[in-house]
Parts: C-alpha cells; sequence; structure tokens
C-alpha cells in the first residue's frame, strides 16, 4: 500500500481483520491513546463500509511498526484459529472420500445397466481386493463373454478383472475404503424399509456376498445370477452394497431396486438410520 493512498481493504481476511483489531485495542490499553489515534502519524482502523474494516494509513511523520508483543498475538490468535480449523478440514476430507467412492461405485452400475440392456447380456458388478500392481478395485464382469449370455467369471465374481483387450469396465477403491458384508453394517433393516419396503429379506441380496454381485439382465432390471441367466429361482431382485471407511468409521451404501432405480447412501450415526446422499 502507498503512502497516502486509500485504506487497503482486509475485509475478504476475517481472521487476519479479527487478529488486527485485537492488537489495535490491545495497543491503545497499553499506550493510553484514545479510540481516534494511534499515535503521531497514525490515523485510527475505522471503516468506509458497514462490517469492513481497515488498515491505519500512515502520514510518513513519527511512523512505528508493530511490536513484537503485537506480531505474538496477532500469531497466536491465528494458531488458535488454524487449532480448530485443521480437524474440521481432514473430517471434511474423510467425508468427501467415502461419500466419493459411494458415487463412483453406483456410476459402476449404471455402466452395467446400459452395457446389459445394449448388448443383451447378463452382466455383473464385482470387487477386488489390490493384487501386485493392480489397486482395490470394482468392475463390470464383462470379459471374456460366456456362451449362456452372462460373462466373466462362472460362478458370478467367481473370476478377477479382466484386463483384455477389450478390459472390463472398472472404478479403483482408495485403500482407507472398505467393502463390508451385509452383516457387519448397522441398521440394514431402516435401509431395506426404504429401498423397498414390501420385498422382504430374502429378495434384497448382499452384493458382496460370495459367488454374488449386484446383476442387471437385458430388460435393465436387477437379477439374482446363478451362474448363467438371472432369476431362475423366480422372484423379484434387489442389492445393497456396503463401504466403510477406516479412518473416519463412517458407513455408506449403495442400493439398486427392483425398479433398477440406484441410489447412494449415508449412514446417520446420531439417528441409527439411513440417509439419501444430495
Amino acid at each position: 500500500m502507498e503512502r497516502g493512498s486509500e485504506p487497503f481493504n482486509i475485509s475478504p481476511f476475517p481472521t487476519f481483520s479479527a487478529a488486527w483489531n485485537c492488537v489495535f485495542k490491545v495497543r491503545q490499553s497499553l499506550t493510553g491513546t484514545s479510540g481516534n489515534s494511534l499515535g503521531r502519524g497514525h490515523r485510527n482502523v475505522s471503516s468506509n463500509h458497514a462490517g469492513t474494516a481497515t488498515m491505519p494509513r500512515q502520514t510518513g511523520v513519527g511512523q512505528h511498526g508493530l511490536s513484537l508483543t503485537e506480531l505474538l498475538i496477532v500469531l497466536a490468535i491465528i494458531m488458535v484459529v488454524v487449532a480448530f480449523e485443521i480437524p474440521v478440514a481432514i473430517t471434511s476430507v474423510r467425508t468427501g472420500k467415502v461419500r466419493g467412492a459411494a458415487k463412483d461405485y453406483a456410476g459402476l452400475l449404471q455402466i452395467a445397466r446400459i452395457r446389459a440392456v445394449d448388448d443383451n447380456r447378463y452382466y455383473s458388478v464385482c470387487t477386488q481386493a489390490a493384487t501386485g500392481p493392480k489397486p482395490q478395485m470394482a468392475y463390470v464382469d464383462m470379459y471374456p463373454a460366456q456362451v449362456p449370455g452372462n460373462s466373466g467369471g462362472t460362478p458370478t465374481c467367481a473370476g478377477s478383472y479382466y484386463n483384455g483387450p477389450p478390459a472390463d469396465p472398472y472404478i479403483p477403491l482408495p485403500a482407507e475404503i472398505v467393502p463390508r458384508l451385509k452383516a457387519a453394517a448397522p441398521s440394514t433393516t431402516n435401509l431395506e424399509g426404504q429401498i423397498c419396503p414390501g420385498c422382504g429379506a430374502a429378495f434384497i441380496y448382499d452384493g458382496l456376498a460370495p459367488n454374488t454381485g449386484p446383476t442387471f439382465g437385458p430388460e435393465g432390471l436387477p437379477c439374482h445370477s446363478f451362474g448363467g441367466t438371472c432369476n431362475t429361482g423366480g422372484g423379484i431382485a434387489a442389492y445393497e452394497t456396503f463401504f466403510q471407511s477406516t479412518t473416519s468409521q463412517q458407513w455408506v451404501a449403495v442400493t439398486i431396486t427392483p425398479a433398477g432405480r440406484i441410489k447412494t447412501w449415508y449412514y446417520n450415526t446420531a439417528s441409527s438410520t439411513w440417509t439419501p446422499m444430495q
């Protein structure tokens, strides 16, 4: 800021603004100056507009910088604010990561559904632990194509990711986001009552159970694969797949209704209920 220019507006920096005003009040109490003066050659911290703090303008006569005590006060205030903000930021990052994984998985389910309709086949979505250079992942088990109309490993999800070409569509899953079986998930009855109230637990399948994976048929509807075509045992099918963050312990779920609607959820520990993500 040049000498004689307009006061520097610091309103976009609320932490610094608050710290400066605190130092100004301390200086007043220490020096005995009034609210109209900071001493010779200084103008009081003022405001050109409501709620906008400004720096003092120096005239060039009797200029004085901040004392060491005042600088330490500013640093102390900033450190206290940062100490409160860091945990909030870390929690936000962890929440974003686990919910982002759920949304990515939901997107992969949509790919499986669209390709099943386009190709007139049955496609399942499977998960696979990290192996060698390959990260933990979820993939659409499309290749190699099998004669009965299903694809990939037989029985369902008994194989592994096929690198092709052509390769199975896949998404990497962060190492701290762990797929969990339905038996370990909280309040599954609450979730099942929201996705398919009249289905009954027998027709809502665990998307991570052995030799099971959310499967779509040529009609774009979910079905339960028995190592060939779907729903040979009759009845409707719905799926729920659970993930948990090992760092924040947060739970998320991705569900498929019998009508093929895919939805993401997060677990509200305060109410012990599942809430749809926005």
